[in-house]
This record gives C-alpha cells, sequence and structure tokens, in this order.
C-alpha cells in the first residue's frame, strides 16, 4: 500500500486580503453562533430544522450566517399602483426568511410607500399591500429587501407603472 504525503505548504507569515477576510468572516460565524447558543429563542429556530445525519443546530446556524436569502420572483400582476392591490415576492432561504419589507418609489427615488410584506402562508411567498394610491401614469420603481435570522440583507428591484 502507498502513502502520499504532502509536505505543508510555507508561508511568510503574511496572510494575503482574502485569506483577511476569510478569516474575520468565520469570527463573525463563531460570534453569531454564540449568541444563538446563549438565546433560547434563537436556538430553538436551529433544533427545530429536519434532521440530518451528522449535522446540528450549530451546521445549521453557520450555513445560514453564510449565505444571505434569495429574492426570487417580484410579482406585480395585481398591482396597478392602487391603495390595497398585491405585490408577491418570492423569498427564500437555506434556514427561514424573517422579514421581507417592500418600498415604493417614484422614478426620481423618492420614497411613497413602505411596510412589511406577510408571509403567504407557509410558502415561500410573501405579500405587500398597497397602502395608497400612486397617480395614475406615473412609474414605479419597486425595491424589495429579504432579512434571514442572521441579519444578512439581500435587495432587489424592479419597475411597475400605475394605472
Amino acid at each position: 500500500m502507498s502513502v502520499n504525503v504532502r509536505r505543508m505548504p510555507q508561508t511568510t507569515g503574511e496572510r494575503s486580503p482574502k485569506q483577511l477576510k476569510q478569516q474575520a468572516r468565520i469570527s463573525l460565524a463563531a460570534a453569531y453562533w454564540r449568541n444563538v447558543k446563549a438565546d433560547s429563542a434563537r436556538m430553538a429556530i436551529y433544533r427545530a430544522l429536519p434532521r440530518v445525519p451528522g449535522l446540528g443546530p450549530y451546521h445549521f446556524a453557520s450555513r445560514d450566517f453564510a449565505h444571505p436569502p434569495v429574492i426570487g420572483e417580484i410579482d406585480l400582476s395585481a398591482y396597478f399602483g392602487r391603495m390595497g392591490e398585491s405585490i408577491r415576492i418570492q423569498a427564500t432561504d437555506d434556514t427561514a426568511v424573517a422579514e421581507v419589507t417592500v418600498q415604493i418609489l417614484d422614478m426620481k427615488e423618492a420614497l411613497l410607500e413602505e411596510g412589511p410584506a406577510q408571509r403567504d402562508g407557509t410558502s415561500d411567498w410573501w405579500v405587500y399591500a398597497g397602502r395608497q394610491s400612486s397617480p395614475s401614469g406615473q412609474s414605479l420603481s419597486i425595491r424589495v429587501s429579504a432579512k434571514d435570522h442572521p441579519g444578512n440583507c439581500t435587495v432587489k428591484a424592479c419597475f411597475g407603472y400605475a394605472r
């Protein structure tokens, strides 16, 4: 039987910027895990996940810390700029999306309205109901942000038109 032996890489002791960035992320993930362990409500989130052999709450929390949520589709098919009309947002995360917020802006980036979206049942879809009507014929910018439990945030924008 042959054994492959490799020499340990020689380093100058200086870390590259990429190595320093990775080291900082690992330190932040460890700090997040310490906070999760100290907070029973946060720990319950990771304990409630489906069991996977060899993986426990630590692994889930570390993975959650490393991966921000993903905003898929922003469905404006039922939104025409009037109060009560719905914007549907598909937001996913490897653990769970904690909150989704919607901002509606005019084309000069002036905020017209903003608020939280509500989860649509147990699916990955969230719904935001417009709180006011926009002037007819106005182009709108819809900005959606999704956060997970560690606080990672993803932002996605699209454009709509008030009728």
